[in-house]
């Protein structure tokens, strides 16, 4: 996975099949996938890839926080939650192989969710049932700066 050929939607399906293993480890029930949610997702992971920020609003109509960006896809939430993070696109130069696969780079994005406690308990969070995930590149504002925005975007659907 370089930059150069980087394909976001191969991540994207890649943190999805990584959130399950990670979910599965610590027992809590898989996901379902649902296009929808990465189409939430990926708003906002391209909202933060164009800002050079994270967080978990913009100032996009309609998409303004997450409940509007579900809303946004036609579905409705009973209960709902966000992971977002941005990374380093590579490994250290001094690394053997700078380049990441798209899995490992996946549980890279796991492990920085899992080391903060309020996104692992988003990740693990028995309630919700369905996942969406997006991820973008960005190139910062230095020579070589290259970032990764990632969203998970969890949901319990409203019946």
């Amino acid at each position: 996975m370089s930059p150069e050929s980087f394909d976001h939607a191969l991540l994207a399906r890649a943190i999805f099949e990584a959130s399950n293993r990670v979910r599965a480890a610590h027992g809590a029930p898989a996901l379902v996938h649902v296009a929808a949610l990465d189409d939430a997702a990926d708003e906002q992971a391209t909202y933060l890839a164009l800002s050079l920020t994270v967080g978990h609003t913009s100032p996009i109509p309609r998409q303004r926080n997450l409940a509007e960006r579900i809303e946004g896809e036609g579905l409705k939430a009973a209960s709902a939650g966000e992971n977002a993070i941005m990374m380093p696109a590579r490994r250290p130069t001094d690394a053997p192989d700078r380049d990441y696969t798209y899995a490992a780079y996946a549980a890279y994005l796991m492990e920085g969710w899992m080391n903060s406690p309020e996104h692992r308990e988003t990740l693990l969070a028995p309630r919700f049932t369905e996942l969406g995930c997006a991820a973008r590149l960005a190139h910062g504002l230095a020579k070589g700066d290259q970032r990764i925005f990632a969203t998970q975007v969890f949901l319990l659907p409203a019946r």
